[in-house]
């Protein structure tokens, strides 16, 4: 088995930025609108696959003058909003007049289905006296209990070539309301200047309650060297002018000198749990074991302040994760290690970029490639590198993982512009249930990722036998079979009820490009995937005919508990009743029916005199329904 090594290297103060408007009207005050949505446009007919036993619709939702504005780490290009049924995808534009720099955006309201997409909406324009825009990210802002397209919001962050940080050095953001295009009526502004060093994000997100975040590393372009600091964007809408203002902060974070290769923020579904992450091997503070790993810095109100030590990520030793030590057979530790090996004594590396997110739980999720390492490189091979699931558990304060699937290829080389396995979670706008994606080339006689597919896999944490999916090739026998070049995935997932209420289905959002492998500098067309569903039994409520689904059942109360917990549990029918108590390897340790009961409002008890503190899981059915959640024993 050939062997290679590589190994990539490379105080606080609030700085209020204030909006200006774009060259144009006096006011960007925005009305009510009453009359219909603007009519979609339609570039080339939609393409229909059955893939996996689902029927996907290919969409053409866009172009782009070249390939370059996809390239290095995932980025959050495509964004979903299940309130709004809407979905935004944010890219360089096809620069006409020619001026580079544009940026641009495709927008559904009707969940991203085909016929409904508005593609190629100017968003930024440099020729207002701006600095060209590269690498552009957005996302949609929706107010609280907002369900109307009309009142929701489009934005976009970008870095810009200002030239005051080496070539770089600014950033471009502004809004438009979601539905009015054609035109659009965008803000545009721009900052720069140094200090900070801003370089080039790739950490954005928009939290349910409708803030904005950014987080870069300042980064010094001319001698190449991370200054020690974060730097913070906080944006949110300002009603007197409808227009967004960021705040910016700088936060000291690991050491001047250290490397980065990745960061990502994301926060629950509150808005108030949020983690920075880094991907760093921290070479003025190294971690045992660990190479490039996954750092946490967490915040617990809502981004007002933030953690100063870093929670660190061991994956390999004594000490680290048991999934990642034990994944790869002794064969292969043989092939890698011949002069001997021990596996409390192996590091491991993860490289170079992560997906992240932040599910309901407060429970951080990462997904990426990890391999064995060493001090002169690690092995993104065939059958040693492997896609892992890891996540901290906030209430347990350690960290976990699981091997989703062992990848082929790591990284390719596309007419000199590189592209890698570009890993993305997504979760339901209530973070139940996750989505991993990442691409790879799985084709005899290619070594390198240069003919990708889309490969998913879904997460019930709910579902205590089988949590996870088999690994499904997205773009199998379609027209984007080995060709899914630079797949990008949305932040959220669409879902509606299905069955009478009896089941979730979730639609997972794709994007990927279609370009000459030999030549990125030539135009580009973007597809969105369209139908890529998976289903999971439905978790109580009303479904989308307002029918009652069977069963309703509480978190349990008080949660964490130390002695005993109650659990309240409505039945809309009468029904069998009972309850299960779990460990988090599935160890039933409770069991309690009540036979046939009436429909009504009925509780369960739970007394832990039996019980060791820790995390558990209860599963209430009735009938055929059934309902899991966690509960933690303090």
């Amino acid at each position: 088995m050939a062997v290679f090594t590589v190994l990539l290297s490379h105080s606080q103060q609030i700085n209020r930025l204030m909006p200006k408007l774009a060259p144009g009207p006096e006011s960007f005050m925005h009305a009510e609108k009453e009359s219909p949505l603007p009519s979609a446009t339609i570039r080339k007919a939609p393409q229909s696959y059955l893939v996996n036993g689902r029927d996907l619709a290919f969409i053409d939702i866009g172009t782009s003058g070249n390939a370059y504005g996809f390239y290095g780490e995932p980025r959050s290009f495509l964004w979903a909003d299940d309130h709004v049924n809407s979905v935004v995808f944010t890219h360089r534009m096809i620069d006409d007049p020619p001026v580079p720099g544009q940026v641009g955006y495709a927008v559904s309201w009707d969940n991203g289905n085909a016929g409904s997409w508005h593609p190629n909406n100017l968003a930024y324009d440099p020729q207002m006296g701006d600095d060209p825009a590269r690498y552009p990210q957005g996302g949609i802002i929706n107010p609280m209990g907002n369900t109307n397209p009309n009142d929701a919001i489009y934005t976009y962050f970008s870095p810009v070539l200002s030239n005051t940080n080496g070539s770089w050095g600014g950033y471009a953001y502004g809004i438009n309301f979601l539905t009015d295009i054609n035109p659009t009526n965008p803000t545009q502004h721009v900052e720069s200047g140094i200090p900070p060093y801003r370089s080039v994000p790739s950490a954005f997100t928009i939290t349910q309650s409708g803030i904005s975040w950014v987080v870069d590393y300042s980064y010094d372009m001319v001698n190449t060297i991370y200054t020690g600091e974060l730097i913070f964007y906080r944006g949110e809408m300002n009603e007197q002018n409808d227009d967004i203002e960021y705040d910016w902060w700088t936060m000291e974070a690991l050491e001047e000198g250290d490397i980065i290769n990745d960061v990502k923020i994301a926060f629950d579904p509150t808005s108030q749990i949020g983690y920075a992450c880094l991907m760093s091997d921290v070479e003025s503070n190294p971690q045992d074991y660990s190479d490039f790993h996954p750092i946490l810095y967490e915040t617990s109100d809502g981004g007002e302040s933030w953690s100063e030590e870093a929670n660190h990520c061991n994956l390999g030793g004594p000490d680290g994760i048991e999934a990642i030590k034990n994944y790869l057979p002794d064969e292969i530790l043989d092939a890698l290690f011949p002069d001997g090996w021990d596996r409390d004594t192996l590091s491991y590396n993860m490289g170079f970029n992560t997906g992240f997110t932040v599910d309901y739980m407060r429970n951080a999720h990462c997904v990426g490639i990890v391999a064995p390492s060493t001090e002169s490189g690690w092995f993104p091979n065939p059958d040693v590198m492997g896609t892992f699931h890891i996540w901290y558990d906030r209430q347990m304060e350690s960290w976990d993982a699981h091997l989703l699937y062992m990848n082929r290829t790591f990284t390719g080389d596309l007419g000199g512009l590189t592209m890698d396995n570009k890993p993305y979670i997504s979760s339901d706008m209530n973070g139940y249930y996750l989505f991993f994606s990442w691409i790879d080339t799985d084709q005899e006689g290619l070594e390198e990722n240069v003919s990708p597919d889309i490969y998913s896999v879904s997460y019930n944490p709910l579902d205590l036998q089988q949590p996870y999916s088999e690994v499904i090739n997205v773009t199998a026998f379609s027209q984007a079979m080995w060709t899914a070049y630079f797949a990008s995935q949305s932040h959220y997932v669409f879902t509606e009820f299905i069955n009478n209420g009896e089941d979730i289905q979730c639609t997972v959002p794709f994007t990927y490009e279609e370009l000459d492998p030999n030549d990125p500098a030539a135009e580009v067309t973007f597809w969105y995937i369209d139908g890529f569903t998976y289903t999971f039994p439905g978790m109580g409520g009303i479904n989308e005919n307002g029918k009652p689904i069977p069963m309703e059942v509480a978190q349990n109360h008080p949660n964490p508990f130390s002695d005993q917990t109650r659990i309240d549990v409505e039945l809309k029918h009468n029904s069998n009743l009972s309850l299960e108590v779990c460990t988090l390897t599935g160890q039933k340790i409770i069991e309690i029916d009540k036979g046939s009961v009436n429909a009504g409002k009925h509780q369960f008890e739970i007394n832990a005199s039996t019980m060791s503190r820790g995390v558990y899981f209860y599963r209430v059915q009735a009938g055929n329904s059934s309902q899991t959640k966690k509960m933690i024993l303090q």
